[in-house]
């Protein structure tokens, strides 16, 4: 069994860097604002060296906001938003992380891991805005072959399209080769989420 030694380091504020030593990672991440208000995006830029793994999570007075367990980073390098629909305090918190495996005194497979954290506090002020959102798939009967535009725009909350985290508004166009629906949901809480949809027909070939 692999037995795992871990060293965290952690630093606070709003742009910082967490360095190690030889074989440890690095982490420097930035946030474009630190105070907002209720449904603005937060632009956080990261960049890592010496890291197998990077993950980041929001916090809120005690409460995890979105997925408990993290959200990935693709290494070594990008950048990620979040749009935080209620006032308050939050903390933005990523992690880099490096893993090796070497063998003991004793023979045995052992892992050794190091971390590297980044925390970037967040005020949310001000009333939160209305949940709001639209979603279009123009034209909406194609022939195969033919492109479709999909824009949708959200207010009040963090915006998924197809389950996926999407900026408030955007648009693609893309050829789809078979009839589909699309799906926006604007969450400002788990209990209030508003979910809308749009399909598309892919006409079949004569």
């Amino acid at each position: 069994m692999k037995q795992f030694r871990a060293l965290i380091l952690c630093l606070i504020g709003l742009s910082q860097t967490a360095v190690g030593g030889p074989w440890r990672p690095t982490l420097t991440a930035s946030a474009d604002k630190t105070t907002v208000r209720p449904g603005e995006t937060i632009t956080v830029t990261y960049s890592t060296s010496n890291a197998t793994g990077g993950l980041y999570f929001i916090h809120q007075l005690g409460e995890w906001i979105g997925l408990s367990d993290g959200i990935s980073l693709p290494l070594p390098s990008g950048s990620f938003t979040s749009t935080p629909a209620i006032p308050g305090e939050y903390v933005i918190r990523i992690m880099a992380v490096r893993r090796l495996t070497d063998l003991n005194q004793s023979g045995q497979s052992e892992g050794r891991r190091r971390a590297v954290i980044v925390e970037i506090p967040i005020k949310v002020v001000g009333p939160p805005e209305a949940v709001r959102g639209s979603l279009t798939i123009t034209p909406s009967t194609v022939k195969p072959g033919e492109k479709v535009t999909r824009t949708w725009t959200s207010s009040g909350g963090q915006t998924f399209l197809d389950g996926q985290p999407v900026p408030p508004s955007g648009s693609d166009t893309f050829v789809p080769t078979k009839s589909f629906t699309s799906v926006l949901q604007v969450v400002r809480h788990r209990w209030d989420i508003l979910k809308l949809k749009a399909t598309c027909e892919v006409q079949e070939a004569p």
